[in-house]
Protein backbone atom coordinates (compact mmCIF):
# COMPACT_ATOMS: atom_id res chain seq x y z
CA UNK A 1 0.00 0.00 0.00
CA UNK A 2 2.91 2.68 0.68
CA UNK A 3 4.22 1.85 -2.75
CA UNK A 4 1.30 2.48 -4.22
CA UNK A 5 1.12 6.02 -2.04
CA UNK A 6 3.98 7.00 -2.66
CA UNK A 7 3.17 6.24 -6.92
CA UNK A 8 0.47 8.07 -6.66
CA UNK A 9 1.74 11.32 -5.18
CA UNK A 10 4.59 11.14 -7.19
CA UNK A 11 1.78 10.98 -10.39
CA UNK A 12 0.02 14.01 -8.45
CA UNK A 13 3.41 16.09 -8.31
CA UNK A 14 4.08 15.86 -11.51
CA UNK A 15 0.81 16.58 -12.74
CA UNK A 16 0.97 19.83 -10.40
CA UNK A 17 4.53 20.96 -12.46
CA UNK A 18 2.90 19.84 -16.26
CA UNK A 19 -0.12 22.06 -14.75
CA UNK A 20 2.25 25.08 -14.29
CA UNK A 21 4.57 24.52 -17.15
CA UNK A 22 1.43 23.68 -19.67
CA UNK A 23 -0.26 27.34 -18.28
CA UNK A 24 2.79 29.33 -18.38
CA UNK A 25 3.82 28.13 -22.03
CA UNK A 26 0.22 28.03 -23.28
CA UNK A 27 -0.44 31.70 -24.54
CA UNK A 28 3.13 31.19 -26.79
CA UNK A 29 2.01 27.74 -27.42
CA UNK A 30 -1.57 29.38 -29.25
CA UNK A 31 0.53 31.82 -30.97
CA UNK A 32 2.49 29.56 -32.93
CA UNK A 33 -0.57 27.52 -33.54
CA UNK A 34 -2.29 30.31 -34.93
CA UNK A 35 1.09 31.71 -36.80
CA UNK A 36 1.62 28.48 -38.65
CA UNK A 37 -2.39 28.13 -39.32
CA UNK A 38 -1.89 31.48 -41.15
CA UNK A 39 1.32 30.38 -42.99
CA UNK A 40 -0.29 27.29 -44.40
CA UNK A 41 -3.95 28.91 -45.35
CA UNK A 42 -1.80 31.71 -47.01
CA UNK A 43 0.77 28.91 -48.63
CA UNK A 44 0.29 28.48 -52.37
CA UNK A 45 -1.07 25.12 -53.33
CA UNK A 46 2.48 24.27 -55.43
CA UNK A 47 4.21 24.64 -52.01
CA UNK A 48 3.92 21.23 -51.01
CA UNK A 49 6.98 20.61 -48.96
CA UNK A 50 6.33 24.09 -47.10
CA UNK A 51 2.26 23.12 -46.35
CA UNK A 52 4.24 19.17 -45.60
CA UNK A 53 6.60 21.24 -42.63
CA UNK A 54 4.04 23.52 -41.40
CA UNK A 55 1.71 20.24 -40.66
CA UNK A 56 4.36 18.31 -39.15
CA UNK A 57 4.64 21.30 -36.69
CA UNK A 58 1.15 21.57 -35.87
CA UNK A 59 1.31 17.82 -35.50
CA UNK A 60 4.07 18.64 -32.86
CA UNK A 61 2.09 21.40 -30.84
CA UNK A 62 -0.90 19.11 -30.98
CA UNK A 63 1.49 16.39 -29.45
CA UNK A 64 3.06 18.66 -26.76
CA UNK A 65 -0.04 19.71 -25.52
CA UNK A 66 -1.12 16.38 -25.58
CA UNK A 67 1.88 14.99 -22.95
CA UNK A 68 0.75 17.59 -20.72
CA UNK A 69 -3.10 17.32 -20.90
CA UNK A 70 -2.33 13.44 -20.17
CA UNK A 71 0.10 14.22 -17.14
CA UNK A 72 -2.14 16.46 -15.79
CA UNK A 73 -5.44 14.31 -16.12
CA UNK A 74 -3.49 11.34 -14.72
CA UNK A 75 -2.48 13.65 -11.94
CA UNK A 76 -6.54 14.17 -11.07
CA UNK A 77 -6.58 10.29 -11.03
CA UNK A 78 -4.07 9.78 -8.89
CA UNK A 79 -5.81 12.84 -6.58
CA UNK A 80 -9.05 10.83 -6.74
CA UNK A 81 -7.60 7.52 -5.70
CA UNK A 82 -5.62 9.22 -2.54
CA UNK A 83 -8.73 10.60 -1.36
CA UNK A 84 -10.76 7.60 -1.56
CA UNK A 85 -7.66 5.52 0.34
CA UNK A 86 -7.50 7.79 2.90
CA UNK A 87 -11.68 7.68 3.19
CA UNK A 88 -11.78 4.47 3.01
Amino acid sequence: MIDKEFQLRRELEEAQRAKEVHEKVKPALNHIRATLHEKWEQSSAEDTEGRERTWMMLKALKELDRYYLKRINTGKLAEEQLKRANNG
